[in-house]
């Protein structure tokens, strides 16, 4: 006498994720007497379509395997699927919803990001520019090393998380440097190239000249002598200047007109 099948068990319910379409999870067993002492009957097992999470899985005989979309852990980590089993003469038995698990893959970090990025000049190094972070979908702790061979990276070094400037940049030599950094989860790694950004401040000026230093004597006065210029760093954007004459035993013979010209006040 064919006995009815009165349930159905999984070898095994969990699949790595980002396994490739058809890895097998595991294999079904039914619970049935015609299978004791020795099997003389034949079952046939299938994923009702449109029940729980069976779209998703696919059946090659007894065996549970991956369907065409991978899994993600870290978008769903559990499945539920429900398995029907008949047997030869179509004693059928539906199992209850079983749960499939995925399990973590270490997967490879996708980015790095610096945050500041930009720093003042003219600062005394060390100098930290900003902190590093990886995106990383599934590990929090990362070590970051500077890419060799990279010729702004010379001017840089690595301090935990912190990238540092080795040197006192100068904006008007050179306003942004590009640093190539690597951070590993200690399995995987990633590489990227970061902009920094070095931002201007007023630098002082350097010194004045004078278009012309002669005037002859006897000259009716006031007369211009000559146009004050004023060397500074800063003169892309720093273009307007305000002079005044510091007090000593000729000052008093001059003037500085708002045409920034020197005048004698007085015959020579």
């Amino acid at each position: 006498m064919n006995e009815p099948v009165t349930g159905v068990t999984l070898s095994n319910a969990n699949v790595p994720e980002n396994s490739p379409p058809g890895t097998p999870i595991g294999l079904f067993t039914p619970v049935d007497q015609d299978r004791l002492p020795t099997p003389h009957d034949s079952w046939t097992f299938s994923l009702p379509t449109g029940q729980q999470s069976n779209d998703l899985f696919t059946l090659n005989g007894a065996t549970l395997e991956t369907g065409t979309v991978p899994f993600d852990k870290e978008t769903k980590a559990t499945y539920l699927i429900v398995v029907v089993v008949t047997d030869s003469v179509g004693h059928s038995f539906t199992s209850a919803p079983l749960t499939i698990t995925i399990t973590n893959v270490n997967e490879a970090p996708t980015d790095i990001s610096l945050s500041p990025f930009k720093v003042e000049e003219n600062l005394n190094p060390p100098t930290v520019v900003g902190t590093l972070n990886t995106t990383d979908v599934d590990s929090t702790s990362f070590t970051y090393s500077l890419a060799s061979g990279v010729r702004d990276n010379n001017n840089f070094q690595i301090n935990a998380d912190q990238l540092v400037l080795k040197i006192s940049a100068n904006y008007e030599v050179q306003p942004s440097y590009q640093v190539s950094v690597t951070s590993s989860d200690g399995e995987f790694n990633v590489t990227i190239v970061l902009d920094v950004l070095i931002t201007d401040v007023n630098d002082p000026p350097s010194n004045i000249t004078i278009s012309n230093s002669v005037v002859s004597e006897n000259v009716v006065v006031p007369v211009p002598i000559g146009t004050l210029s004023t060397l500074d760093e800063d003169d892309v954007i720093q273009t307007t200047f305000t002079y005044t004459l510091q007090p000593n035993a000729f000052s008093s013979y001059f003037q500085i007109s708002k045409f920034t010209r020197i005048n004698p006040k007085s015959g020579l």
